[in-house]
């Protein structure tokens, strides 16, 4: 199953390393780091993370 895992580099509350652990866990994964983000990557890097989700729901594979 295609799945798109977010995770902000300074994210004090689930560290990026455990959203890299979690795209390792998951063949389909894809995983994008924000490099600006807290635990908000969608309020932090709103502009980013709008177009990371839609080429993700408009990529073939999902």
């Amino acid at each position: 199953m295609p799945t798109l895992v977010v995770g902000g580099r300074h994210d004090v509350q689930c560290p990026y390393w455990c959203s890299q652990e979690i795209g390792d866990l998951m063949p389909a994964a894809q995983v994008v780091e924000f490099t600006e983000s807290n635990h908000y990557p969608f309020l932090e890097e709103s502009d980013k993370f709008r177009v990371i989700v839609s080429e993700f729901l408009n990529s073939p594979s999902t």
